[in-house]
């Protein structure tokens, strides 16, 4: 049996409502867990059998300004102090792990994964938790592309956050012969399937119209003017890369019945390269991984998506698959979230947790082993 944690930043503290329900339970028959970006710090305090330390660090440490500085965001600073973070929760930290206890429980054939996402390839790949790069390991997973300046440097590899590549890495539970596979997740279980490159392109411009906002409050008159013009071109290349791409996308059969899986893909091979390459140019970040393009992180991550609920709703013979998710949109964002609304979130996840075991646990604990 599999425990797979979705990511999710803050959000994040859904699920460490749910662990520490499980925890107080003494609930543990899983043999795997897999985990992307928060949802793997989530399974460090979950094996090390911590009680609210995940809890105590997205409250405590995440709403930090050593942690993540908006003023360095919009200056196009590394603004996600990953490294300080993790730190707290090493050896000599504030919020030390139990690294002894951890590597108790991952004894007897158990095993703890966390998902990276590949900064040249963009597929996801996985480490072991609790081994002597923990510390790279949990920085590395949870490095927002758009956020960190450089990716995590494991082996000789560079890597960031493994939610561009599986934020859900259920598909890694399943290739280790999971038979059960239980799902935490950090939004409610609904999905909007049909989204097209030109909604992603969409999105992404919606986000670059709101931050004026943020540069006029912070007074960086000469950056927003220059911020303006860029803006102004972009939108106009847009304009042109958009009419070539519906020229394009009108020789394709049932367009309109594609999912994210397929939309992308047949949209980028269809359209001219030169509208797709001065997109892509101009809409990135300098400071974004090697090779790693901000459409073809956004597009990477819808593909995922779909590919994850997909799975979940048609899975393979044999194979069960139980979800838990919050019954209603968390208040929590992804950073700098309120802490009435982290605490309002972590109560949810706690009490969803309890609901889940109340109706699942005698059936799940059957000829399981647990260890506590």
């Amino acid at each position: 049996m599999s425990l797979v944690t979705q990511g999710g930043g803050q959000r994040g503290i859904f699920t460490a409502g749910v662990l520490d329900a499980f925890l107080e339970n003494k609930f543990d028959p899983f043999s795997l867990y897999v985990g992307t970006s928060a949802g793997a710090l989530n399974l460090s305090s979950y094996i090390s059998r911590q009680s609210n330390l995940a809890k105590e660090f997205i409250l405590d440490f995440s709403s930090q300004s050593n942690f993540f500085n908006l003023k360095e965001y919009i200056r196009g600073h590394n603004s996600l102090n990953l490294n300080w973070g993790i730190s707290q929760i090493g050896r000599d930290g504030g919020l030390p792990l139990d690294f002894k206890k951890a590597h108790e429980t991952l004894m007897n054939g158990r095993h703890a994964l966390a998902c990276l996402t590949e900064s040249t390839s963009l597929r996801d790949e996985y480490f072991p938790l609790y081994r002597k790069n923990w510390k790279e390991v949990l920085i590395g997973t949870s490095s927002v592309p758009i956020l960190c300046s450089q990716p995590i440097k494991i082996g000789a590899k560079h890597y960031f956050d493994g939610g561009v590549s599986a934020q859900v890495p259920i598909h890694k539970a399943w290739s280790l012969s999971s038979d059960t596979i239980i799902v935490i997740r950090t939004e409610p279980i609904a999905f909007e399937k049909k989204i097209d490159i030109e909604t992603i392109i969409k999105w992404k411009l919606q986000i670059m119209e709101s931050l004026p906002n943020y540069w006029s409050k912070f007074k960086y008159r000469k950056t927003l003017e220059k911020f303006s013009d860029w803006q102004t071109n972009v939108r106009n290349k847009y304009l042109d890369y958009r009419a070539a791409l519906k020229e394009k996308m009108s020789n394709i059969h049932h367009n309109s019945e594609h999912n994210i899986e397929h939309t992308p893909q047949l949209a980028w091979e269809s359209a001219d390269e030169s509208y797709f390459n001065l997109i892509v140019n101009e809409i990135k970040y300098e400071k974004t991984p090697t090779h790693a393009k901000l459409l073809d992180i956004m597009t990477k991550h819808y593909q995922n998506m779909v590919d994850t609920e997909n799975f979940i709703h048609n899975p393979p013979k044999n194979v069960n698959i139980l979800q838990i998710a919050p019954p209603k949109q968390l208040q929590a964002r992804v950073l700098m979230s309120k802490k009435d609304d982290l605490n309002s979130d972590y109560e949810m996840g706690y009490e969803t947790g309890l609901k889940f075991l109340n109706e699942n646990f005698d059936e799940l604990m059957s000829n399981k082993y647990v260890k506590f």
